[in-house]
């Protein structure tokens, strides 16, 4: 590729932004306010300076968007879902992504080259004060998830959980799998210059290190088998708390702020034990053992609920709508947290969708008045 090529590659970029935007005849608020992402961002990306570039995931909502005049004909901008794009519509917005992700490709490149001749780097990573793209992680730090220990007595229930077993599989030990092997996965796929590593709560070989505890910490799992969970959640000022029950249905997670505590519980099918409803909470804030890094806690009181919530920002098909809310909800927040439905049909744990009525319990801080 010629050098020529490579210099103009990210005002290529902005330039394709800035079009698509004005020949839909929209200003970059309303654009902004549509994608879940402040003014101040889409100028940014549009910008002459190219200091910023989006990520792939926003290049991705942006073909969305327009890949359809539908999205904002009659003066009301929308992002329509997935399921009301015609079989036409889904084709051009693969062929816009396509030619986005492409242009980005070239620019990062150009970036790079640019850096390592000694010219001025471009900012890719979140532009949202640590929301936009909530689990890449930009920094290059170390990621530590830790994850729940399964008890004891629950070990003796699956013999190649124990050591002293041929066949021994240290995972075996490890509760929420779904979740774990889930979010692993995909943390690794967008850190790819980050070292991963899982921990468990109580490990039988000691304690976690202050080292993992001081990188990027993720925790995975209720106060009743992660340790960790309940030590963080004891040193972070919220309003919200989960409490335990020796009857499994009896515990629950307590909301304080004004007035009685509210209660939230998960639900059973009428007359029987299979769960219907899980209750969820995600929180992100700054790492109580190192405040320049983040602190991620996704629980539940069962393990569907954990399941839940990291599907919330990993499934392909709802994770750009859930991080879309995010940003309009909470934008420049340095901590934030939910609590969440997690529905469970026909033995499945669904994907909770955080912009639909009645799918949040509690969300903390509140909005501005």
């Amino acid at each position: 590729m010629e050098s020529v090529e490579l210099a103009g590659a990210p005002a290529a970029l902005a330039k394709r932004l800035r079009t698509l935007r004005e020949q839909a005849n929209l200003t970059q608020a309303q654009l902004g306010h549509v994608l879940g992402l402040s003014d101040a961002t889409i100028s940014s990306w549009e910008g002459t300076d190219q200091r910023r570039m989006p990520q792939p995931d926003h290049l991705r909502t942006y073909a969305h968007f327009f890949a359809t005049r539908r999205s904002w004909d009659g003066g009301r901008p929308r992002l329509l879902a997935d399921a009301d794009l015609g079989d036409g519509e889904r084709d051009q917005r693969v062929t816009l992504e396509r030619e986005l992700l492409a242009l980005r490709e070239v620019a990062v490149e150009a970036v790079g080259s640019a850096t390592r001749s000694g010219g001025v780097s471009v900012a890719t990573g979140p532009q949202e004060a640590g929301l936009g793209e909530v689990w890449r992680f930009s920094d290059g730090a170390n990621i530590t998830i830790v994850c729940s220990g399964i008890p004891e007595s629950l070990r003796k229930r699956t013999p190649l959980a124990e050591p002293s077993d041929p066949n021994y599989v240290d995972f075996y030990n490890n509760a929420d799998l779904d979740a774990l092997v889930e979010l692993y996965g995909h943390i690794r796929a967008v850190n790819p210059a980050s070292q991963v590593s899982i921990q468990r709560a109580g490990k039988l070989d000691g304690p976690l290190d202050s080292a993992a505890l001081k990188a990027h910490l993720i925790l995975l799992g209720g106060v009743d088998w992660n340790a960790e969970t309940l030590a963080v959640l004891g040193r972070l000022q919220l309003p919200i708390q989960q409490v335990s029950s020796v009857d499994q249905w009896g515990a629950y997670f307590e909301v304080s702020e004004s007035g009685e505590p509210t209660r939230f519980r998960p639900k059973a099918l009428e007359d029987t034990e299979l769960l219907e409803e899980d209750v969820g909470h995600f929180y992100r804030g700054r790492n109580p053992y190192n405040i320049k890094r983040t602190v991620t806690i996704c629980n539940g009181i069962f393990a569907r609920g954990t399941y839940g919530v990291v599907r919330a920002l990993t499934d392909a098909d709802f994770r750009d709508r859930n991080e879309a809310y995010l940003r309009r909800r909470f934008p420049g927040a340095q901590e934030f947290s939910i609590l969440m439905r997690v529905p469970v049909a026909g033995g499945l744990t669904m994907t909770p969708q955080w912009d639909l009525p009645d799918a949040l319990l509690h969300e903390w801080p509140r909005p501005p008045t």
